[in-house]
């Protein structure tokens, strides 16, 4: 490469944490990386949920380090998460860390009640919304979101990936993620919820 940054982009079918199953149609996520110290790189849907996010800032003068940072805080800030991220080109959804944690939360919100089309449009409407302010200001979007916060089910998700990994002959650990999800609505993640209900 003459660049030490990357862009990707993977069409296929994917793991469905909502229903346990494998997609009945295929979606396309994309990444950008730094690939100079890299030689494996994971396109996940945080890679695809920056992306857009992070060539506006890099675009709007800030160094590419600078620009993923932000747009990495500014996205988790969208699901109420004040934890720090490893590098989401780095994460894999069954590497069993709060990385992974962070992965499955946003995932399993996002893909609640949605078919592989309804899913990338609604990606799609995001990443627009996302990319200049790094805030979701569409209320549809909102809703969407927090449709998901609100139905969805941790424990039942882990359980279900477990067994789903297992009768494809790989034995996985999944770590209970319902600290990342604000269940509630209130803007904050369970984790740091006084008030639960």
């Amino acid at each position: 490469l003459s660049s030490s940054y990357a862009e990707f982009e993977t069409n296929g079918f994917f793991y469905n944490e909502c229903d346990s199953s494998l997609s009945k149609a295929q979606i396309t996520l994309k990444a950008i990386a730094d690939v100079s110290a890299k030689s494996d790189v994971n396109v996940n849907l945080l890679t695809h949920l920056e992306y857009a996010r992070v060539k506006f800032l890099v675009k709007s003068g800030k160094t590419f380090g600078e620009s993923k940072k932000q747009a990495e805080r500014d996205l988790l800030k969208v699901f109420a998460i004040s934890s720090e991220l490893a590098n989401p080109e780095h994460i894999s959804i069954t590497d069993n860390n709060n990385n992974a944690s962070i992965l499955l939360a946003i995932s399993s919100v996002m893909l609640y009640n949605k078919s592989e089309a309804e899913f990338s449009e609604f990606i799609s409407k995001f990443s627009a919304d996302f990319e200049q302010d790094g805030t979701i200001d569409d209320t549809n979007v909102r809703k969407e979101i927090k449709d998901g916060q609100k139905n969805c089910h941790p424990k039942r998700i882990a359980n279900a990936m477990k067994r789903f990994y297992a009768e494809k002959g790989s034995n996985i650990e999944v770590n209970d993620f319902s600290a990342y999800i604000d269940f509630n609505g209130d803007g904050i993640i369970n984790s740091e919820d006084e008030d639960k209900e």
